[in-house]
C-alpha cells in the first residue's frame, strides 16, 4: 500500500506509551492529538480542547509543525488587535470571565478567542505568521467531540485514504479507561460511551475506508 493511501491516527490511551511511533513514518501519514506533541511530532496535530490549544501555542510547537485546531465558536473567530480592547475588558468586567493569554509574538496583530461560558473562562490565543496552523469549522453537532475522533474524521476528509489505523484509542479498541494524561481526562463510563459512538459515526460516514484499531484488529509490530 502506498504511503498516501494509509493514515495512522494516534490517540493517548496507555497502550501506545511504549511504542516507537517514529517507526510508523515510512508506512503512512501520521495524525495525532492534544498532548501527544510533548513526546512526538506527528505530521498533523489536532486539538479541540481550549487548555491544550493554549499549551501547544505557548510551547512554540506550531512554529515547526503543522496543527489543526477546531474553530468551535463561529466561522470567523480571528480578530484584530483593536478588537482585543473592546472584547476583553467587557468579558472581564461585565461577564466576570477569567482571561488567560498566550505569549504575544512581537509581530502579532490578530488573536483567536476560545470562550467557555460554563466555566466563565476565555483564552486569548495570539497568532503569528510563523505558526503553521489551520483553523477549521465544523457543524455545531461536532463541538463536543473529543480531539481523537475529530482527528480521525479530519484525516478521512483531507487525505481520503484507503485505510486508517488507529493507535492508542483504548476506550474503543480495548474497553479500557486508562489515559496517559489523566490530568486532562478522567474517563468515566458516560464519556467513554459518547466517544465510542463518535467512532461508529465516523466509520458510517466513510464506508469506503477500512478502519483498523491497534490491539483489536492489528498489532503494532505488524505495522512496522
Amino acid at each position: 500500500m502506498m504511503i498516501k493511501d494509509r493514515v495512522f491516527v494516534i490517540g493517548n490511551g496507555e497502550s501506545r506509551k511504549d511504542f516507537n511511533l517514529s517507526l510508523l513514518r515510512k508506512g503512512g501519514i501520521l495524525y495525532g492529538c492534544n498532548a501527544l506533541y510533548r513526546v512526538f511530532n506527528p505530521d498533523v496535530l489536532v486539538s479541540n480542547d481550549d487548555k491544550m490549544i493554549y499549551e501547544i501555542i505557548n510551547s512554540g510547537y506550531p512554529e515547526k509543525y503543522r496543527c489543526i485546531f477546531l474553530n468551535a465558536d463561529e466561522e470567523n473567530n480571528i480578530h484584530t488587535e483593536d478588537a482585543y480592547y473592546m472584547f476583553i475588558p467587557y468579558l472581564q468586567e461585565y461577564e466576570k470571565y477569567k482571561i488567560i493569554e498566550t505569549k504575544k509574538p512581537e509581530e502579532s496583530s490578530t488573536f483567536f478567542l476560545l470562550g467557555n461560558a460554563a466555566l466563565k473562562r476565555a483564552y486569548v490565543i495570539w497568532l503569528s505568521e510563523k505558526y503553521n496552523i489551520d483553523f477549521i469549522h465544523f457543524d455545531k453537532k461536532y463541538y463536543d467531540w473529543n480531539s481523537g475522533t475529530l482527528s480521525i474524521k479530519i484525516a478521512c476528509e483531507k487525505n481520503k485514504p484507503k485505510e486508517v489505523v488507529c493507535i492508542g484509542f483504548d476506550s474503543y479498541a480495548k474497553q479500557s479507561m486508562n489515559h496517559i494524561y489523566p490530568e486532562f481526562y478522567q474517563l468515566k463510563p458516560p464519556a467513554v460511551e459518547q466517544w465510542n459512538e463518535q467512532h461508529e459515526l465516523v466509520q458510517k460516514e466513510f464506508p469506503d475506508i477500512t478502519f483498523l484499531y491497534e490491539g483489536r484488529d492489528v498489532n503494532f509490530r505488524d505495522l512496522i
